[in-house]
């Protein structure tokens, strides 16, 4: 298995917080002691980095990938805030990701036209799981970790149990429920009743926005992988 990481190197806000978290968490979940095949192998890029380089050193590597975006997004693009929306990938040049058959985004909005726009080019073997409005972080540390624990549950379950994208989505679903309860009974989400209830409201606004696109029988083959960054 190919896993390839983009995320966001330039945001200096929560959000960059976030990213870091995220790129930290997938990495700790992939076995780095054996390399079982060629395809076994993490490689990690930025936003800085350009579609043309990204596409080229993946079309390298001859097997299928999962590619996790985490940065932000619109409906039909992956933007770099911090170099004025410059696009990273758009409906455009997603295309050319040949040898990518399942995104994994965590970002803003970009389900609804960008996930269609791959899951159109790819055909009933892809899968793009996504966000169809603003996507809620969190506000503190601990509220962000949590929820970054949520949002990638997916991508873990599908690299660590080598369950099905159909599975993955109904486990992400499931842990959005948990955190919605946990954040109404626990104190250390607010202490105040009015705010517990707001921050579940809003994680099940972040719960209603997600959703997968195209095919739930993928599997992801090959899960061992050693960590390459370029």
């Amino acid at each position: 298995m190919l896993l390839a990481v983009i995320y966001d190197n330039q945001d200096n806000d929560i959000s960059h917080d976030f990213q870091i978290m995220a790129l930290n968490l997938c990495l700790r979940t992939i076995e780095t002691e054996e390399i079982s095949e060629e395809c076994d192998i993490v490689r990690i890029f930025h936003v800085t980095d350009s579609a043309a380089e990204i596409v080229e050193n993946l079309a390298e590597i001859k097997c299928k990938a999962i590619l996790v975006y985490l940065g932000h997004g619109e409906e039909n693009s992956w933007i770099n805030k911090k170099d004025n929306n410059k696009i990273i990938f758009d409906v455009n040049n997603i295309i050319y990701l040949t040898n990518v058959n399942i995104i994994y985004s965590i970002a803003c909005s970009s389900l609804k036209g960008l996930g269609r726009r791959f899951i159109e080019k790819n055909g009933d073997c892809s899968a793009y799981f996504g966000y169809s409005e603003e996507f809620w972080p969190g506000d503190e540390e601990l509220e962000r970790s949590e929820i970054l624990k949520v949002a990638s549950s997916g991508l873990l379950k599908m690299i660590n149990e080598n369950a099905t994208t159909e599975e993955a989505t109904k486990g992400i679903r499931e842990e959005y429920e948990k955190l919605i309860r946990r954040v109404i009974k626990d104190k250390k989400f607010g202490e105040k009743l009015l705010i517990r209830f707001s921050k579940a409201d809003i994680l099940t606004y972040n719960m209603r926005i997600f959703d997968r696109l195209g095919s739930g029988q993928i599997r992801i083959e090959g899960r061992k992988c050693k960590s390459k960054i370029n």
